[in-house]
């Protein structure tokens, strides 16, 4: 702003402390014909919303338009197709180790997946069924046998093992028995867990 004259610029300044809030609103500005009835904008993702196919690609040509008007640049691929090919050319599972290969990796892709719970679960619960009692027996490799919780920790990380004793010797400490290790889990505390 000067004496004479408002200048308004048209692009955002280099080293600007608000940029990404005065990108977000430049985004919502130009979608706003769609915007939260149709469309949710968080910085450079856009989600379209529609009750059916049909009405979905027409608001998706909508979208289109209003990017051509805008002068949007995007990018074509922004996920990486094969990332997530070897995961779409899986074949269905048709035994329960299959499901459990199936279950275990797809894990990974768990967090970026809106609701992942409820579409695995009946998954799970299929796996849980057909697995029965030998899932169980996994975790106990002697019914007769004493499990054994051994945990560590430290203020950089924690340990947890879980073993089993088949037969308890009480004249030794626990060092001095018999383990057959069941699982351990172990981690690094970093960032908001030191806290």
């Amino acid at each position: 702003m000067t004496d004479s004259k408002v200048y308004t610029p048209t692009r955002v300044h280099q080293g600007c402390s608000d940029t990404a809030i005065h990108f977000q609103r430049t985004m919502e500005s130009c979608f706003k014909e769609l915007l939260y009835k149709h469309l949710l904008v968080w910085v450079d993702d856009l989600l379209l919303d529609a009750r059916c196919m049909d009405e979905y690609l027409e608001k998706r040509e909508h979208l289109f338009r209003l990017m051509n008007e805008s002068r949007a640049c995007t990018r074509k691929r922004k996920v990486d197709p094969e990332r997530i090919k070897s995961l779409r050319e899986i074949p269905y599972p048709t035994t329960a180790t299959g499901l459990q290969q199936f279950l275990c990796t797809a894990n990974w892709l768990r967090e970026n997946i809106v609701g992942s719970a409820e579409a695995i679960k009946p998954l799970q619960e299929g796996l849980d069924d057909a697995l029965g009692n030998k899932r169980s027996r996994s975790f106990h490799r002697s019914p007769d046998g004493d499990m054994v919780l051994v945990t560590d920790a430290s203020d950089k990380g924690w340990s947890i093992v879980v073993t089993q004793v088949e037969k308890w010797d009480s004249s030794k400490d626990v060092g001095g028995q018999s383990h057959s290790l069941l699982t351990c889990l172990s981690g690094t505390f970093n960032c908001a867990k030191v806290n």
